[in-house]
C-alpha cells in the first residue's frame, strides 16, 4: 500500500534526522547559500487505476535559499545547526495527463558528516497545469483540482567549494509526494522519486565557528495533556462530487523523552458529513449491501504517536485504529502525518494529512490547547 510505503520512509527520515542531530561536529559554515539543480525522476505505480499514467520520466528543475541558524534558539545546536529557507520546484510529470506541477516549499535541512552531507524535509503547496476535466482531460485521476498539498525530501552530498570560488557541487536522491487530501477528486496522488544534481552559491563569505558543546543535561519531564479541533472539507471520493465539512476532536497525553522528540497516545471523534453522505449513497446505489440511510456514521479512534520538537515547530506522526466503527467506511487503520506550531506555553494550531493505506481522507486544519 502506498500511503503505508510512504510513511514507514517518513518515520526512517525522521529517524535519520535524529541520527543527523547526534553528529555534531565543530565547522567552519558559510552563511546563505543559493541552490539550483536538475531533477530526474519516475513515479510510483501505487494504484491500478493510475498505470496509464505511469509513462515517461519526470524531469524538473529546483531553486532554493537557505538560510544558516547561528545559534539563535537553543534547539538549533541540538539538531547540528540546520539551516531553513524556501525551495521552489517546477516538474514535468512525464505524461501529457498529467502535466506540470509548480510547488513551493517551506523547508528545513540538517547536516552530518562535516555537513558535506544534509536532509532537506519541506512541506508546501503545488499549482497543477492540467488537471481532471470530465470533458477535456478525464485521464487524469491524480489531480482531481489545480491546487494540491506537496511534500518533499531530498538527501544531498555537498562538495567543498570549488577552487577557492563561492561555488559547490551537489548530487542526491528526492522523493516528491502530490495529493491534495480528497478535498476534491479524483486524487490518486502521485510519489516521484529521483536523482539530483547541481550547483549551490554562497551568497557571502561571512563565516560561522559551531562548536561542538555538551549538552545541558536534560530534566525529565511530565507528562502533558493536549485537546485539539480541527475541521475542513472533503468529498465521498467519487469523481467531481460535492464537498462536506468534517470536524475532529482529539484528547491525547504526550511524554517528552528528550529535547528533541516526544511519544504519545490519544483518542479521536470523528465527525463527517461525508460518510453519513456515504450511507445515503451506498442504500440508493446498492441496496443488497445492507446499508441503511439511518446507520450511525460517528467514529472513534486511539492512536499512538510520536513527536519531532524544534523549537515552536513541532513534527507530528500517528497511527490509528477505529474501536467504534459502525460502517464500512475507508479502512480500520488510518495514519497522520503533520505539524503543530505553539503559539505560546497553552495554544498551538496544528496541520495534519489523514489516509487509509492508499487513500488520503482529509487535510485537518486544527486549534489545541495543552496543559
Amino acid at each position: 500500500m502506498a500511503t503505508v510505503l510512504f510513511f514507514v520512509i517518513v518515520r526512517k527520515i525522521l529517524i535519520l534526522i535524529l541520527f543527523f542531530s547526534l553528529s555534531a561536529t565543530k565547522a567552519q559554515v558559510k552563511l546563505d547559500h543559493i541552490n539550483v539543480n536538475y531533477l530526474f525522476g519516475k513515479i510510483i505505480r501505487h494504484k491500478p487505476e493510475m498505470s496509464h499514467l505511469v509513462q515517461g520520466p519526470t524531469h524538473g528543475l529546483s531553486l532554493a535559499y537557505d538560510y544558516q541558524s547561528r545559534g539563535e534558539k537553543e534547539w538549533h545546536q541540538d539538531y547540528n545547526y540546520p539551516s531553513f529557507g524556501v525551495t521552489f520546484v517546477y516538474q514535468n510529470m512525464g505524461a501529457k495527463a498529467l502535466g506540470k506541477i509548480y510547488s513551493l516549499h517551506p523547508h528545513y535541512k540538517f547536516y552530518m558528516l562535516e555537513r558535506q552531507l544534509n536532509l532537506k524535509v519541506g512541506l508546501g503547496i503545488g499549482y497543477v497545469t492540467n488537471p481532471f476535466d470530465k470533458v477535456e482531460n478525464p485521464k487524469n485521476v491524480a489531480y482531481g483540482s489545480r491546487l494540491t498539498s506537496s511534500i518533499l525530501f531530498e538527501l544531498t552530498y555537498q562538495s567543498p567549494q570549488i577552487l577557492q570560488f563561492p561555488l559547490r557541487f551537489e548530487a542526491g536522491l528526492f522523493l516528491m509526494h502530490y495529493s491534495n487530501g480528497k478535498m476534491k477528486s479524483p486524487n490518486t496522488g502521485t510519489n516521484n522519486y529521483g536523482v539530483r544534481a547541481g550547483f549551490s552559491y554562497d551568497v557571502s563569505n561571512e563565516k560561522l565557528i559551531l562548536e561542538d558543546e555538551s549538552p545541558s543535561a536534560y530534566e525529565v519531564q511530565p507528562w502533558n495533556y493536549q485537546f485539539i479541533l480541527a475541521s475542513g472539507f472533503n468529498d465521498l471520493g467519487l469523481l467531481q462530487a460535492k464537498k462536506y465539512p468534517f470536524f475532529t476532536a482529539t484528547a491525547l497525553a504526550e511524554k517528552p523523552l528528550s529535547f528533541k522528540n516526544a511519544i504519545q497516545f490519544g483518542a479521536d471523534l470523528f465527525l463527517s458529513q461525508a460518510a453519513k453522505e456515504h450511507n445515503i449513497y451506498q442504500e440508493a446505489a446498492f441496496p443488497d449491501h445492507g446499508i441503511s440511510a439511518d446507520d450511525d456514521w460517528k467514529r472513534i479512534g486511539l492512536f499512538a504517536g510520536h513527536r519531532f520538537y524544534m523549537g515552536e515547530l513541532n513534527f507530528a506522526t500517528q497511527i490509528g485504529y477505529y474501536v467504534y466503527y459502525p460502517v464500512n467506511y475507508l479502512k480500520r487503520l488510518y495514519t497522520r502525518i503533520g505539524l503543530q506550531y505553539d503559539f505560546s506555553k497553552h495554544f498551538f494550531g496544528s496541520l495534519m494529512l489523514k489516509t487509509h493505506f492508499a487513500k488520503a481522507e482529509a487535510i485537518e486544519f486544527g486549534i489545541g490547547f495543552k496543559i
